[in-house]
């Protein structure tokens, strides 16, 4: 996966007929951003991460922000018109706006494709991305301060698959997803039927085959069968990636194995999830790589 980067400053942008994304350093060591794509003026403020083959920018447009994409090589694949804009995922990705229609609300989510065609309408009043054929949609209803949202799933051709009758909705990760019905939270399957019953006060998508829940104010994690693999016992934790989970513990972070061990002590003032074997880590405020075994490195990431 690769990264466009640029510095979140506030960068003049040139737009002119190329369609054509450049970044450049300046000799006072900061970075000029030129888009080109019209005659305007306008202000670079972001660029995102590539998925697959597209990345999101903003531009700063008569006070007001607008989201396009760029493809790898950095050109103009889909302008800058959209209101509010998500990742692609599955060839898909989530906007507001655009100008597809006549009166179209500019504060409701529909879905384009890779050429920024409008392939879901404008129809909902929140929206997810998708994963595994599936994202999670939000419809409010009733009148004026009763107004309630509830979630549902839609397929990729915008047919609703799962009605609209949750509280709250995630991402389906490994054949579930969380689901709020009231209070409490548990997971369906595709069919939106509950095969974790709604029972915990916070739960999270799986990944690696666990997921992190929340019961009285601690957290764990449970397995497909939802039952508790590693017992609530930490004030906070973040998804297993590559057989560790970061934990915190009196303040500070580490990493705890699939059976709840402590493998990389909590010495880490703010730490990141392992990603290629290695994890970004911060202590004493000095940037850190560590390796799957607490292995400390400065400097670049190893390869």
């Amino acid at each position: 996966m690769r990264i466009i980067f640029v510095l979140l400053l506030s960068f003049t942008v040139t737009l002119a007929a190329q369609n054509k994304l450049k970044t450049t350093a300046n000799e006072n060591g900061s970075v000029s951003t030129t888009v080109k794509e019209s005659s305007e003026n306008l202000k670079v403020d972001f660029v995102g991460i590539l998925y697959g083959d597209r990345a999101l920018y903003r531009v700063d447009y008569r006070n007001y922000s607008k989201y396009g994409y760029l493809d790898e090589s950095g050109d103009v694949v889909i302008e800058a018109r959209f209101s509010a804009a998500g990742d692609f995922s599955e060839g898909l990705a989530k906007v507001q706006g655009g100008g597809f229609s006549l009166g179209e609300s500019v504060f409701r989510w529909g879905y384009i494709d890779s050429n920024g065609a409008l392939v879901i309408g404008h129809g909902y009043d929140a929206a997810g991305d998708f994963s595994e054929g599936l994202a999670y949609v939000g419809i409010k209803s009733g009148w004026f301060f009763n107004r309630k949202m509830r979630f549902g799933y839609i397929d990729k051709s915008g047919r609703l698959q799962i009605e609209c009758q949750f509280d709250h909705a995630g991402y389906f990760t490994e054949g579930v997803a969380p689901v709020r019905k009231g209070k409490k939270r548990g997971y369906i399957n595709p069919a939106g039927d509950f095969v974790i019953e709604p029972r915990f006060d916070y739960a999270n998508c799986f990944s690696d085959s666990l997921a992190a829940v929340r019961l009285d104010n601690s957290f764990g994690f449970i397995d497909h069968s939802g039952q508790f693999v590693i017992e609530p016992k930490f004030s906070q934790v973040r998804d297993f990636s590559e057989g560790r989970a970061l934990v915190e513990v009196n303040s500070l972070w580490g990493f705890i194995d699939r059976s709840g061990e402590l493998v990389i002590p909590a010495v880490y003032s703010w730490a990141l999830s392992f990603d290629d074997g290695y994890a970004r880590v911060w202590k004493n405020d000095e940037p850190l790589w560590i390796d799957l075994t607490g292995n400390e490195v400065s400097g670049d990431k190893p390869r």
